[in-house]
C-alpha cells in the first residue's frame, strides 16, 4: 500500500511524464490487440473451417547451390499436385498486371493469376456469379475484385457475362469477389502456362497448399522430396540438384516484423496479403535452372510466353 501511495505522489509530481507513460502503455496494448486481430482475420476469416497448421508454402530449393525458397515451375507444380497424397489441395499463383480495355477508358490494372485451388486454400469467395474451375482457361474468363467493380463498373450486377480485353485478349467476366476476399487484385484470372519447353521449366509460380487432416508437415515434406527426386531423375537438365521445402504459411508473415507492422496499420487485410504474395512472388520467381546459374542476368526473362496457353491444374 505504501508503494502505491508513493507511485501516485510521483505521478502527480510529474504530470507530463505520467501522461506520456499512459499513452505509451495504451499504444502498446492497441498494437498487440491489432496484431492478434490481424492474424485471426488472415487465417480464420477467409476460411474459418481450415486450421492454420494445415496451410503451408511449398518452395523449390537447391541446397547445394545456396538457393532456398524459390518459385516453382509449371512442371514442378504439375508433379507435386498430381503425385502428393499428403496434400488436400494445391494452389499456384503469379502476380500480374494487365492493360484493360472495354470500359470507359483503358486502364492498367493489378491482376492475380491463380489455379482453382485459390478458393479452397485462401477461401476466396464470390458475391455475384461463380468462381472459375480448371476447365475455364478456354474460353478465357475472369473474376473482378469487389473494390474495382464498385469504383470502375458502378457496382452494376449486369457486368456478369460482359467481355473485356486484357492485354488484347477477350475475357468474359463470370464473377465478382466479396470485399473481404478479393486478395487486393482488380482482376483474378485462371493461371495458364505456355506449351513450349521453356515455359514448362520457368520458375515463376508461388505454390501454397492445404495438408490433409491428420497429416503433418514433416510427412508432406518427405513425400514431396521424393517427388522432387523423381523429377530430378526424369529432367536432369532443369531439376538436378533441386528439392522441395515445406514451410508453415504463418512463417511468411511472422518472420518479418516490419511487414507485419505494415499489415497491422494497413487497410483491408486480404489486400495486404495479396501485396505480400505479389512482393514475395516477384523476389522468389527465378526463371532459371541450376545449369543456367552462371548466366543469371540473361536468364531473367519475363513471364510472358508466345505459345498458346494451356491450363495449369491445381
Amino acid at each position: 500500500l505504501q508503494d502505491v501511495r508513493y507511485a501516485i505522489r510521483m505521478l502527480r509530481r510529474y504530470p507530463m511524464f505520467s501522461l506520456l507513460l499512459v499513452v505509451f502503455l495504451a499504444t502498446g496494448v492497441a498494437v498487440l490487440t491489432s496484431m492478434v486481430s490481424f492474424m485471426n482475420q488472415v487465417f480464420s476469416a477467409a476460411a474459418p473451417q481450415v486450421e492454420l497448421s494445415r496451410r503451408v508454402r511449398v518452395w523449390a530449393t537447391a541446397p547445394n547451390h545456396n538457393e532456398n525458397k524459390l518459385a516453382a515451375s509449371p512442371r514442378d507444380f504439375a508433379a507435386w499436385s498430381t503425385q502428393a497424397r499428403s496434400m488436400q489441395r494445391f494452389v499456384a499463383t503469379r502476380a500480374s498486371a494487365f492493360n484493360l480495355a472495354g470500359l470507359v477508358v483503358p486502364l492498367r490494372v493489378s491482376g492475380l493469376e491463380a489455379t482453382s485451388g485459390l478458393f479452397d486454400v485462401f477461401g476466396v469467395k464470390t458475391m455475384l456469379g461463380r468462381r472459375f474451375t480448371d476447365g475455364d482457361a478456354a474460353p478465357p474468363v475472369a473474376l473482378v475484385g469487389h473494390a474495382f467493380w464498385r469504383s470502375q463498373m458502378g457496382g452494376q450486377p449486369d457486368v456478369l457475362g460482359r467481355t473485356i480485353s486484357l492485354d488484347g485478349r477477350a475475357i468474359t467476366i463470370i464473377g465478382i469477389t466479396t470485399a473481404e476476399t478479393s486478395m487486393g487484385a482488380d482482376v483474378i484470372v485462371p493461371l495458364v502456362a505456355g506449351d513450349d519447353p521453356a515455359a514448362l521449366k520457368r520458375r515463376s509460380l508461388i505454390v501454397s497448399g492445404l495438408l490433409r487432416e491428420g497429416v503433418s508437415r514433416e510427412q508432406a515434406q518427405s513425400e514431396l522430396s521424393a517427388v522432387a527426386a523423381s523429377l530430378a531423375r526424369e529432367f536432369p537438365d532443369t531439376n538436378n540438384g533441386w528439392t522441395v521445402t515445406v514451410t508453415p504459411l504463418a512463417d511468411e508473415f511472422f518472420s518479418d516484423g516490419d511487414r507485419v507492422a505494415s499489415y497491422v496499420f494497413g487497410g483491408v487485410v486480404p489486400a495486404r496479403v495479396s501485396h505480400y504474395l505479389r512482393e514475395r512472388g516477384e523476389s522468389a520467381a527465378r526463371p532459371w535452372s541450376v545449369a543456367d546459374a552462371r548466366d543469371r542476368s540473361s536468364a531473367r526473362h519475363g513471364r510472358e510466353s508466345s505459345a498458346p496457353p494451356a491450363a495449369v491444374r491445381g
